[in-house]
């Protein structure tokens, strides 16, 4: 939740703390296994002057002691009482100024004056998950259910959360091919799980829309983008919502 992502220079010398916020026992997969546990950290970055880059929350899904008792129910913790929204000052901060955003127009699709809240857009294509083993070794993500089908409870090779957002963020250009950056996440919940494999629809819809101060050249607009897994047998699976802020011109 909440991600905010100031733009950086190249040169720039970056350093991340990562704190824990709360740790939440959950519930017992289906079928048994080895008991798991949520872990919300807040993940903080600043650059050579103490300036922020990145300051979000993430939540993993982390293997749990035995011994560990369950904790408070769900509500109840400091997870949920992480912010849900970015404050528009947070946004102001991290919206550039300067940019020459009309060129982008060039790409066609529409711009920020033909996107209203409500605004729904169903993407055709289709895209299915390839290469998904070695994009987890990329990224020295070292969950055994990315690599080995035997370590996770559905006997297949889980999908790295990150290859099915960069899907979603594929998607979304070619929905606005104008779109100049993506400044914020207000949220992105994986809803279920992905594997290799799987066909991904993706949607996504405006939920507002902040013209940006000055000649009018462009707005921030808020998105949700939505993939369900397109399977003809079952019908769609939810797994990802992800709502952003875009700088769209």
């Amino acid at each position: 939740r909440g991600l905010v992502a100031r733009p950086g220079a190249l040169g720039t010398t970056q350093r991340t703390t990562t704190t824990v916020v709360a740790p939440r026992r959950a519930r017992t997969p289906r079928g048994g296994g080895a008991p798991r546990g949520l872990v919300a950290l807040r993940i903080t970055t600043v650059d050579e002057t103490g300036a922020p880059v990145l300051d979000f929350h993430r939540c993993p899904l982390l293997p749990a002691r035995e011994d560990r008792p369950e904790d408070g129910p769900p509500g109840s913790d400091a997870i949920a009482a992480i912010p849900a929204d970015l404050p528009a000052d947070r946004l102001d901060e991290v919206t550039p100024t300067g940019w020459e955003l009309a060129p982008l127009r060039e790409l066609g699709g529409p711009s920020a004056a033909d996107l209203a809240p409500g605004t729904r857009f169903a993407l055709e294509a289709r895209e299915t998950v390839t290469a998904a083993t070695e994009l987890a070794r990329l990224t020295l993500n070292v969950a055994l259910t990315h690599t080995d089908a035997a370590a996770g409870t559905a006997g297949r090779r889980l999908v790295y959360g990150g290859h099915v957002i960069g899907i979603a963020a594929a998607h979304l250009t070619r929905v606005v091919p104008a779109l100049a950056t993506i400044l914020a996440w207000r949220s992105c919940d994986h809803l279920g799980p992905t594997f290799e494999g799987d066909r991904l629809a993706t949607s996504v819809e405006v939920e507002d829309v902040t013209p940006l101060p000055g000649d009018g050249t462009g707005a921030r607009v808020g998105l949700r983008v939505r993939c369900d897994v397109d399977d003809p047998v079952a019908g769609p699976r939810p797994v990802l919502d992800w709502r952003l802020v875009a700088l769209v011109p």
